[in-house]
C-alpha cells in the first residue's frame, strides 16, 4: 500500500559522543522518501546513524525528528540475519504478518509481496533451509516489506551474492520502495547499490557528505569496488575509468 502522508526524518546539527570522541559529528539531513546509499569504512558510522534513527543511540547533541513516522513504521534487516528451518517461505511470511494483519488478510498479503519481489509459488512452498543464499536474501527482504513499513532501513542485505544476484535484488527492492513511496537507507560497501541509488550519504572522520553528482558516485563506485575485488580476490568486475 502506498505511503500518501508526507513524512520525512530530520538531523538537526546531531552529535553523537562514544567515551571522549565524537562518532558523528554536527549532521544535518532531511531524509524524504526515496532511495539512500549510506557508505563509510568499516567502524566508520553506518551502524550508528542507524541506531540514531531507531531510538536505541541519543543524540549528545542536536535533534532527530521523525515527523509522521512511528517507530513501529520502521523495519530493518541485520547483518546474518537466519529463518527458521521447519517452515516454508508462505508459512514464514504468515507468520510475519501475525504481527499487524487479521487472519482473513494475511494469505493475500504474502501473495501480493511474493508477487512484487518475484517470489515463484515453487519458491513460497519451499522450506526456507532448502533455499539458495539469493532466495534467502529475497525472503527476508519479503519479511520486511510485508509490514508495510515507512522507513526501510538495510544493513548488507546484498552481499555475499554473485554481483548479478546483488544488482537484481537491489533493483527489486528499489522499484518496490519507489511504487510505495518509502525511505529505503542501505548500509552498504557494495559497488552495485552506489550507481542505483538516488543518494549517497558518505560518512568520513564523523561527518556525512551529502553529494549524489555523477562524478563522485564514479569515484565511489570505483573505490568500493577495487576494495571488494581485492577482499574477494575476484577480479572480474574490477572496472578502471
Amino acid at each position: 500500500m502506498e505511503n500518501n502522508t508526507t513524512f520525512n526524518i530530520e538531523f538537526k546539527n546531531v552529535q553523537v559522543r562514544n567515551h571522549t570522541d565524537f562518532k558523528l559529528k554536527n549532521v544535518s539531513l532531511n531524509l524524504t522518501p526515496g532511495c539512500y546509499a549510506l557508505c563509510s569504512y568499516s567502524g566508520g558510522g553506518k551502524s550508528l546513524i542507524r541506531r540514531v534513527i531507531a531510538g536505541i543511540v541519543k543524540p549528545t547533541f542536536g535533534t532527530i525528528n521523525l515527523n509522521n513516522i512511528s517507530y513501529k513504521d520502521i523495519c530493518w534487516t541485520s547483518q546474518g540475519e537466519h529463518l527458521p528451518h521447519h517452515l516454508t517461505v508462505s508459512e514464514y511470511l504468515e507468520v510475519i504478518c501475525m504481527l499487524k494483519w487479521q487472519k482473513k488478510d494475511r494469505k493475500q498479503k504474502v501473495n501480493s509481496i511474493a508477487k512484487k519481489l518475484d517470489i515463484s509459488n515453487k519458491i513460497l512452498k519451499t522450506k526456507t533451509k532448502e533455499l539458495s543464499v539469493f532466495n534467502t536474501r529475497k525472503c527476508i527482504l519479503a519479511s520486511k516489506l510485508i509490514l508495510e513499513p515507512k522507513v526501510f532501513i538495510s544493513d548488507e542485505l546484498y552481499g555475499s551474492m554473485p554481483y548479478e544476484k546483488g544488482s537484481k535484488l537491489v533493483k527489486l527492492t528499489k522499484a518496490y520502495v519507489e511504487e510505495n513511496n518509502l525511505i529505503w537507507l542501505d548500509s552498504t560497501h557494495l559497488t552495485c547499490d552506489i550507481l542505483t541509488m538516488d543518494k549517497i550519504l558518505y560518512i568520513e572522520d564523523g561527518y556525512i557528505h551529502d553529494d549524489s553528482s555523477d562524478e563522485f558516485k564514479k569515484w565511489l563506485y570505483a573505490e568500493s569496488n577495487l576494495l571488494q575485488c581485492l577482499k574477494t580476490k575476484n577480479y572480474e568486475h574490477i572496472l578502471f575509468t
